[in-house]
């Protein structure tokens, strides 16, 4: 039976090595097999705490931690000399995903694991009544793309569809 520890959540570079050695101390009580952080910042909090445990890291990789996160120079460098040397394997969403991490350091163990659905699974029933209101959700990056949905309502309405889009 594999136990493990989950990490996330939010905290400030200044109050890690408070959080650190109070979660070494528990990890320490659990005796996990493996620790396992969902994000590459929330692997950066915890490396140290796993290389000290000696205790396999697993991190899973969602996006904005190897795009955006990584354009910043504070956790470029936090990958480079924290998370990379401390971690057994890498879960990634796309084999692009993965590509994204190598050139910056990341030279390990890795796994690929889509979050998508098979479409197959969900066969298409055309509408019973003619749709007005569609709602677009997520966050107003480009890659969410409220853009695309915005072009597709417009091409509708020039056709004149009375349709709306909530955002």
């Amino acid at each position: 039976r594999i136990r493990g520890i989950f990490v996330s959540g939010k905290r400030k570079p200044s109050t890690w090595p408070i959080f650190r050695a109070r979660l070494e101390e528990k990890i320490r009580e659990l005796n996990p097999d493996v620790l396992h952080a969902h994000f590459g910042k929330e692997g950066v909090w915890i490396a140290p705490v796993a290389r000290s445990l000696d205790i396999p890291l697993v991190v899973s990789f969602y996006g904005y931690d190897l795009s955006e996160l990584v354009e910043q120079p504070f956790w470029r460098k936090r990958y480079r000399d924290v998370l990379w040397p401390a971690i057994d394997a890498a879960i990634f969403l796309s084999k692009d995903m993965e590509e994204d991490a190598r050139p910056l350091g990341f030279e390990g163990e890795s796994h690929i694991v889509h979050l998508g659905r098979d479409l197959n699974e969900f066969p298409y029933h055309p509408p019973q009544n003619t749709v007005r209101k569609l709602v677009s959700v997520g966050r107003l990056v480009p890659k969410k793309g409220h853009k695309d949905a915005i072009r597709a309502v417009e091409q509708l309405v020039e056709r004149g569809r009375d349709i709306h889009l909530r955002i």
